[in-house]
């Protein structure tokens, strides 16, 4: 039986060692676009349920979210926002020195709690979930955020920033404002092949694009 440190560790093994799979998908390869990859992480408090598991560290790579290169190998993802944790399960039946698991896609805990359709009986009309579509909408938001600081700096000296600007001075502050923190070191501690910096750049951008905005 492994432990959760070794369990998560072979996991992202597993997980860096599907990259050719995982490559981006039109538009994601765009240019001109702000590409978004989802985080495993979010602010829930899942119960403990037996034989459901936590594969990846949170705030780390997702398994659902795919990875770059870009056009011409460009930065892609640009940035990584909170897409949401993902469990798996382990299935009941298998090989007996294998432990076959699923991920669990259900409308609870953990992931992003959003809102949705009321349901006669239940309470509330939210519910959970996750994928790059959740780190997408936080990236928006953080947009927005962003759009505001340039709409009151405009206010005092309009002629330095020009609206036509705007989506360019969006996306800039955004990918400049992002940072791997020690997500590479996660990654590159996998690698110890890559003793050269330009190779461990290499390996590590596709991953984790500019990295993680402070907003």
């Amino acid at each position: 039986m492994l432990d959760n440190v070794d369990r998560r560790t072979r996991s992202l093994e597993a997980l860096l060692a599907s990259d050719v799979d995982r490559r981006l998908i039109a538009p994601a390869e765009s240019v001109n676009a702000l590409t978004v990859g989802g985080l495993h992480l979010d602010n829930s408090s899942p119960p403990t349920v037996p034989s459901r598991f936590n594969l990846f560290d949170d705030g780390g790579p997702t398994p659902y979210s795919r990875i770059g290169h870009g056009f011409r190998r460009a930065v892609k993802p640009d940035i990584l926002m909170p897409g949401g944790r993902i469990l798996h399960l382990e299935q009941p039946v298998g090989p007996h020195d294998v432990t076959v698991v699923e991920t669990i896609n259900v409308p609870v805990a953990p992931g992003h709690k959003v809102a949705a359709p009321l349901i006669e009986g239940l309470p509330n009309a939210t519910e959970y979930c996750r994928g790059t579509s959740n780190a997408a909408a936080l990236a928006t938001r953080a947009a927005a955020r962003v759009f505001n600081v340039i709409d009151t700096l405009r206010a005092t000296k309009p002629e330095a920033l020009p609206a036509q600007l705007d989506a360019v001075l969006i996306k800039a502050l955004l990918a400049h404002g992002a940072t791997w923190g020690d997500l590479a070191e996660r990654l590159l501690a996998l690698r110890s092949d890559l003793k050269e910096w330009r190779g461990q750049r290499e390996f590590v951008a596709p991953w984790l694009g500019y990295g993680h905005p402070w907003m």
